[in-house]
């Protein structure tokens, strides 16, 4: 119930009639522009509670699948990390702010170092297929914080 109470917060015109990840992918059709689309539905997922609607880790395992598929060559960073390391691990720490703040930049920046305008086009498309695919339908509750060590 809570996921289609996701649907209907996002995507107002929303038919229920369709399954959850159906009618993700029909409003993905709708919308059009896979970038745009993914940036609405993660700031949205982001704002909400640890693992209520998405499975982050299963999330990661994807976009690194997608990474390694790619041909982008991504200079790391002063923390000695490339945009992928940064993306797949804000994702494994299951933390919401990199999510829903981090994630989208560090996806950009991999899009933009990529030299292939069809590689660069598909990009979009294959993180919101894995997106999608990663859309608890089930739901885990927030489950995060009866597991979290407080730091010392």
């Amino acid at each position: 119930m809570k996921v289609l109470q996701l649907l209907n917060a996002i995507f107002k015109d929303a038919q229920v009639q369709l399954s959850v990840k159906e009618e993700f992918q029909h409003q993905r059709e709708i919308r059009g522009d896979d970038r745009a689309f993914f940036e609405m539905v993660i700031q949205y997922l982001g704002g909400r509670g640890y693992n209520e609607y998405l499975d982050y880790s299963l999330f990661a395992v994807k976009l690194a699948k997608i990474f390694s598929d790619s041909s982008v060559n991504s200079v790391p960073g002063a923390n000695g990390l490339s945009p992928q390391d940064e993306a797949v691990i804000s994702l494994l720490y299951d933390d919401r702010h990199d999510l829903w703040q981090n994630l989208p930049y560090s996806l950009a920046s991999i899009a933009n170092d990529m030299e292939d305008p069809e590689e660069q086009k598909q990009f979009y498309t294959n993180v919101v297929s894995a997106m999608i695919e990663c859309i608890n339908v089930s739901g885990t509750g927030n489950v995060a914080h009866k597991f979290h060590i407080k730091e010392k």
